[in-house]
């Protein structure tokens, strides 16, 4: 593929990435008031808020098996499609029940997108230089992150819910038509099958998904219980913010900065273990009960890991997968990410309410992600 393309390609697939993680990250703010404000109680809540996530999960699988069986295209094109229809039936919705619903199918349309957006980064990127692409394509992620939640959060104090949806609906009319102008040098047919004799190598995935659920998994513990932290030491309740967008601007910076091209150096385990001691290093200080400062040390150290070990583990699952099932691979690896979310907020929340305190969540967090480093060391170390 001609430089032109390639680079045509990665604009579409950098803007799909964008959108959908600016669409994520913008319902932070939004799902449980909307849900209140339609008569939802709070066990609905709940639900509507982890329906997203769950039906998430399914479009992970079903992207992973259409970018490999049918091309990169199809799922690029009909997922933000189907998510800006999502976005529009937010505002139709009247009942919890209804929510419910749309909620569901949001999370299914959006879980479309990541795995092949991830897909074709990897396919139009050389080997050597995965750990760099994939860095810039977390750098998205990361941007989207700053800016959505603020940004969702202004539009509805003063204009309301529906302008939001009605944004973030345009945002992926713009990423379909960019994937349908800027794709059409991807197949929309059935790839080929070089290398057909190669099996998709489940083992090698073990490490950077076992990374992913660690890194997401202490995510969600700060999720949870930053606010409480901040409230702990004096800080107000706009602190939460700023604590996550210094997590996230260093996140940026780390992905976007020549040390995403580590693991295009030295292979994608030491940045990953190096990444994941980091995180483990950050949840450590946030189980101590000391000055603010530390807290923002805390996160800063936090978004250097997660800098370290998102474009290490992605360039890892690219690598281990043949073209005609890197889709698949991909669709793992984002389903256990999005585990490893759901389980670090949700354990987390269970063990505060046994111990009445937040140190065990960030103890255990503590004690995964050194354990995940160890072990991301230890298999590399195995192979010939």
């Amino acid at each position: 593929m001609k430089k032109s393309r390639v680079r045509a390609v990665g604009l579409a697939a950098g803007v799909v990435i964008w959108v959908a993680f600016f669409d994520q990250f913008s319902q932070l703010p939004l799902t449980a008031p909307y849900a209140q404000s339609l008569g939802a109680s709070s066990a609905l809540v709940g639900l509507i808020v982890a329906a997203y996530s769950l039906t998430n999960l399914v479009g992970n699988l079903v992207a992973g098996y259409l970018a490999d069986t049918r091309g990169r295209r199809l799922p690029l094109t009909v997922g933000p499609l189907a998510a800006s229809v999502a976005l529009l039936l937010y505002t139709l919705s009247s009942t919890p029940l209804h929510l419910l619903l749309v909620r569901s199918f949001h999370g299914l349309a959006v879980g479309m997108v990541t795995p092949a957006a991830f897909t074709l980064v990897a396919d139009i990127s050389a080997q050597g230089a995965r750990g760099r692409a994939m860095g810039l394509a977390g750098s998205l992620i990361g941007l989207a992150a700053v800016v959505a939640p603020a940004s969702s959060g202004l539009i509805r104090a003063r204009w309301g819910f529906h302008p939001v949806f009605f944004l973030v609906a345009g945002l992926f009319v713009l990423a379909f038509l960019m994937s349908v102008a800027l794709l059409r040098v991807v197949p929309m047919t059935r790839l080929g099958r070089e290398g057909a004799e190669e099996p998709l190598a489940l083992r090698a995935l073990l490490s950077p998904c076992a990374a992913a659920f660690a890194l997401m998994a202490g995510l969600g513990v700060l999720t949870a219980h930053i606010p409480l932290r901040l409230e702990a030491v004096g800080y107000g309740k706009a602190s939460a913010g700023a604590m996550f967008s210094v997590f996230s601007l260093v996140a940026v910076a780390a992905m976007a900065s020549p040390l995403s091209r580590a693991s295009d150096r030295v292979g994608t385990a030491r940045p990953t273990s190096a990444g994941l001691i980091l995180v483990g290093m950050a949840l450590a200080l946030l189980s101590v009960p000391l000055a603010s400062a530390v807290t923002w040390l805390a996160m800063a150290l936090f978004g250097l890991g997660f800098g370290l070990v998102f474009p290490a583990s992605n360039a890892a699952v690219a690598d281990a997968a043949p073209g005609f099932r890197r889709g698949r691979a991909f669709a793992v690896f984002y389903a256990v990410f999005s585990l490893g979310a759901i389980a670090g907020a949700a354990s987390s929340g269970i063990l505060v309410g046994a111990a009445g305190e937040a140190v065990l969540p960030y103890g255990l967090g503590t004690l995964l992600s050194l354990a995940t480093a160890i072990f991301v060391a230890r298999r590399a170390t195995k192979r010939p």
